[in-house]
C-alpha cells in the first residue's frame, strides 16, 4: 500500500495471498482467491486488490477487499496469462488474456465485466497512461503496441515494431513509454501524445 503498512503475496500452491503488516512483519490474513493465484495489482485508491487466478476456462481474476479482507468477486477474463493495469480514477480494470489475444474490461463500481477488446496478437504487459487516457498493450509474437481508449473501451491506435516484445511502462508524467524487446535487445520509446514510435 502507499503508506507502506501492507505487502501481498500470492501463493499459487496454496490458492491464497497472504496479507503482511510491515510493521510487525507478521502475516494478518491468508484470503482464499482460487486455483492458481498469479500476478497481483493494487487499483490506485486502495480499495480492491486484483490477482490472476484460474485454469481453462476459469482463468481469470480475483477482487480482493481490503476493508473485509475476503474475496468478494471473481471474473473468468479469457484463457492464459493475464497482466493488470487501471484507469487512474480506479473506474475501470484493464485485464489481458494470452493465449485469447484480448484484453477485458471490467467496471470496478458495478464489479461486473463490461466485453472483451480484441488486439490480433497475444498480448504480453500492459500499462496506462494517464495523459492519453489510454490503455498501452504490447504484444510479443505480433511485435505491435495496442493503444486502448479508456473510456471508450475500443482500439485507437497500433504501433508496429518487431517481434520479441516484453514489458511496458511509463516514466513519470505518462508521456514516454518504454517497451522492452528481448529478442533484440532493443528499448522502443514511444510517446502517448502523438500514439507513435519515436
Amino acid at each position: 500500500t502507499s503508506d507502506q503498512t501492507k505487502l501481498f503475496v500470492s501463493m499459487p500452491d496454496a490458492n491464497q495471498v497472504a496479507v503482511i503488516d510491515t510493521n510487525s512483519w507478521s502475516v494478518a490474513a491468508n484470503v482464499d482467491v482460487g486455483a492458481d493465484a498469479g500476478r497481483v495489482a493494487l487499483q490506485p485508491d486502495e480499495a480492491y486488490l486484483w490477482v490472476s487466478c484460474g485454469e481453462g476456462a476459469q482463468s481469470g481474476v480475483a477482487v480482493l477487499s481490503l476493508r473485509e479482507m475476503k474475496t468478494i468477486a471473481r471474473f473468468p477474463t479469457g484463457k492464459g496469462r493475464h497482466e493488470i493495469a487501471f484507469s487512474d480514477d480506479s473506474r475501470f480494470a484493464f485485464v489481458t488474456n494470452h493465449d485469447d489475444a484480448t484484453v477485458s474490461v471490467i467496471d470496478v463500481r458495478k464489479l461486473i465485466k463490461i466485453g472483451d477488446v480484441p488486439i490480433g496478437s497475444k498480448p504480453t504487459s500492459i500499462a496506462f497512461s494517464k495523459l492519453a487516457q489510454a490503455i498501452y498493450v504490447s504484444s510479443n509474437g505480433g511485435g505491435t503496441i495496442t493503444v486502448i481508449s479508456s473510456t471508450k473501451h475500443e482500439v485507437i491506435a497500433r504501433m508496429k515494431a518487431d517481434p520479441g516484445l516484453g514489458q511496458i511502462k511509463f516514466a513519470p508524467g505518462d508521456r514516454l513509454g518504454f517497451v522492452v524487446n528481448t529478442d533484440t535487445n532493443t528499448v522502443y520509446i514511444i510517446d502517448a501524445a502523438l500514439n507513435r514510435i519515436i
